[in-house]
């Protein structure tokens, strides 16, 4: 125990994802193991395999998703909107490599969706260490996947 009366990683061996949230808050994971570490065009990529979340996608040192909680993120992400506009059939994904968002926008079927993703690696990444994200989205042939950049697309 610190001064605090709380423990710090020092106390708890092991290898630690820690986040930097805000000036003076740090969030952390323990690592059961480091899967992938590249650094690519565009950013830091790593994918780790934690105890409490399972495996995580990390961006630029900062958690993008995990396998365990996803799915709050991606169904409200897309569900509300699919739902407050029923009739949507073109849907443009801009980002959200690791395959979720498609995901979710596929199981509604009128859709025809178009993902924009800058970095190829995350997609290859998250297929590869993190397939249940995305379970098959990537091969849906009303799937539209671009590479590329977002603002480009949109111009």
């Amino acid at each position: 125990m610190n001064q605090s009366g709380g423990t710090s990683r020092l106390d708890r061996p092991g290898d630690w994802y820690l986040e930097d949230e805000v000036n003076g808050y740090v969030q952390g994971l323990r690592v059961k193991e480091r899967l992938l570490a590249l650094q690519t065009p565009f950013q830091a990529l790593q994918i780790i395999d934690t105890e409490p979340f399972g495996r995580a996608l990390i961006l630029d040192n900062a958690l993008q998703t995990t396998e365990w909680d996803e799915f709050m993120y991606h169904e409200m992400l897309v569900h509300v909107p699919m739902m407050t506009h029923p009739g949507a059939k073109s849907v443009l994904i801009i980002g959200g490599g690791d395959g979720g968002a498609l995901r979710r926008v596929l199981e509604h079927q009128q859709s025809e969706p178009i993902q924009v993703e800058l970095d190829s690696a995350v997609i290859e990444a998250c297929r590869q260490y993190m397939p249940g994200v995305s379970a098959g989205a990537y091969d849906n042939p009303r799937a539209r996947v671009v590479i590329g950049d977002g603002i480009e697309y949109m111009r």
